[in-house]
């Protein structure tokens, strides 16, 4: 039981990240400014996407990005209702490419049947380190694989195709607040094609159907973004069992460009190797 609440809760924190890795469509009509002032609601959805169009462009383009990280979700499996939960941060060095990129993520993690854990993660120079539940262990992993993983540096993206709806609202601070109404159908089917990818990698079969999604990003004078919210439900089949689930995740205090250097520990090199991030990984020997 406690393998599969693991192997859950990993499914946990990615799919989120999974349900919005869809970058934004190249439609040519997103741009510029609105045809008319009158009111029209298709002419403010442009302008609402642009914003956040640009916003992504920025953050795309950042040299180094921090932020706070938090989760909350609510399960029900075999008729019983179980939480999790996460508080953590993140800062990340982008370098020339993604390979020369830098990451390093601290959280604690409520997990049913194992408590609190507390965990730290580092990439650099192709390996991902990881000291968790007194394992200290490390795996050879492109930072694509990293960003799949563990949501690390990701970018809360989706297509056009997939708003239902969206608003667009000024802030005290001379800013932006957007919020869109994403479609649980269009959402599920990204999610889907990660979730292939990761199987034919060596990972588990999961099926996931989700509800509309609903995202709201907060972006500040200049029109970096500053925090993003994301809620949404879901039915997932992992290990040929099935969950129900509910998820709320808050990424905060985003800022970038702000970083110049991230501290490793001397130790990396100590760590268990065990073997390539996105293979199948033998933790049979693992007191789980």
């Amino acid at each position: 039981m406690k393998k599969f609440v693991v192997l859950l809760v990993a499914f946990l924190l990615v799919l989120p990240l999974a349900a919005c890795d869809q970058k934004p469509s190249d439609t040519g009509d997103t741009g510029g400014s609105p045809a008319n002032t009158s009111g029209d609601e298709k002419a403010v959805e442009k302008v609402a996407y642009q914003y956040y169009q640009e916003a992504l462009a920025k953050q795309d383009a950042a040299t180094s990005m921090v932020m706070d990280i938090a989760y909350d979700v609510k399960l029900e499996l075999n008729g019983q209702n179980m939480g999790t939960s996460m508080n953590g941060s993140m800062e990340m060095l982008t370098g020339v490419t993604p390979e020369n990129s830098q990451i390093h993520m601290l959280a604690n993690m409520a997990i049913p049947t194992l408590g609190d854990v507390d965990s730290e993660i580092w990439f650099k120079d192709g390996w991902m380190y990881m000291d968790m539940m007194g394992m200290k262990l490390k795996q050879s992993a492109s930072a694509e694989d990293v960003f799949q993983q563990q949501g690390a540096g990701k970018s809360i993206t989706f297509g056009e195709d997939a708003i239902v709806n969206q608003e667009i609202t000024d802030t005290a601070d001379g800013g932006k607040k957007l919020t869109f109404l994403l479609d649980g159908a269009k959402m599920t089917e990204y999610t889907e094609t990660l979730l292939k990818s990761m199987k034919e990698a060596g990972g588990e079969d999961v099926a996931v159907d989700l509800s509309t999604v609903n995202v709201t990003e907060t972006l500040d004078a200049e029109g970096n973004v500053t925090g993003i919210i994301m809620d949404f439900s879901a039915t997932m089949v992992v290990a040929d069992q099935e969950v129900s689930s509910t998820y709320y995740m808050d990424m905060s205090n985003i800022k970038l460009n702000t970083l110049t250097s991230i501290e490793f520990p001397s130790d990396l090199e100590e760590y268990a190797d065990t073997g390539s991030l996105g293979a199948s990984t033998d933790t049979s020997n693992l007191d789980i």
